[in-house]
């Protein structure tokens, strides 16, 4: 019998953004993470109603036909909301057919984490310039921290980086042009595992979008139509979690 890892996230019906994003990040926790195999599961309603296969439920029957008797859920979600939710309770499911169950909280749960996770942001290769950080947005209890965020991003000097919400942004983008002001061009980046349709409408294209709303603002945008899944320092931050809860798996 073996240990597995079941990566869960979101997912996307996006093929390109699939490739883009969610690939590299299952290939390089792969290779970190040597002889432990990897299972991808996705876990956002119609996307596993469309994708079957990546279901969570799909991706468990697969483990256990390969032989997992402890598996760590690595679940890749930034807050706490309803997809997290009700993997998790999927998950449980399943727990009367393994030795051993670990599900990691959502990247963002403490303090504690939210520090880890701003230092990963602030590490990522990104310049002195404004960028502005787009969230998908919950009405969960996981909003919080994203203020918690972006008071951790400034503690760490990197002001320079503002958080604003995709959904439930009302408001939202006035405030957030108001503290770009003076800014001539901005980069605008998703704060997001997949960029995927849902996000490149709403961020980047169309005259409903964030682009086209700090265009009429006189701010323009410098386009990174990629998810945190492409990024080599959140892999790593993402491998050093996943390191962490194989231990308590396998205690």
């Amino acid at each position: 019998m073996s240990t597995a890892v079941l990566l869960t996230l979101y997912g996307t019906l996006d093929t390109e953004a699939e490739q883009k994003d969610i690939l590299p990040l299952y290939e390089g926790l792969s290779a970190a993470l040597g002889d432990v195999p990897v299972y991808l599961a996705y876990a956002g309603g119609k996307i596993a109603a469309q994708r079957e296969d990546m279901a969570v439920s799909s991706a468990m029957k697969r483990a256990l036909a390969q032989g997992a008797d402890k598996l760590l859920a690595l679940m890749c979600f930034v807050v706490r909301g309803v997809v997290y939710d009700s993997a998790e309770r999927e998950l449980r499911r399943w727990s009367g057919e393994l030795s051993a169950l670990e599900i990691t909280p959502p990247l963002m749960y403490d303090d504690g984490s939210v520090r880890e996770f701003a230092q990963m942001l602030s590490g990522t290769g990104r310049s002195a310039e404004a960028e502005l950080l787009v969230v998908h947005g919950t009405g969960g209890t996981g909003a919080a921290y994203y203020g918690k965020l972006q008071a951790a991003l400034c503690a760490l000097g990197r002001g320079n980086m503002l958080i604003t919400e995709l959904e439930n942004r009302s408001g939202g983008i006035e405030d957030t042009a108001k503290k770009l002001e003076g800014c001539k061009a901005v980069k605008v980046s998703p704060l997001m595992i997949c960029a995927g349709h849902h996000a490149k409408k709403g961020i980047f294209k169309g005259e409903n979008s964030i682009c086209a709303a700090l265009a009429r603002r006189g701010i323009a945008s410098l386009p990174h139509e990629r998810g945190l899944g492409a990024e080599p320092e959140f892999i790593r931050f993402l491998t050093r979690r996943a390191l962490n809860g194989l231990e308590k798996c396998r205690l």
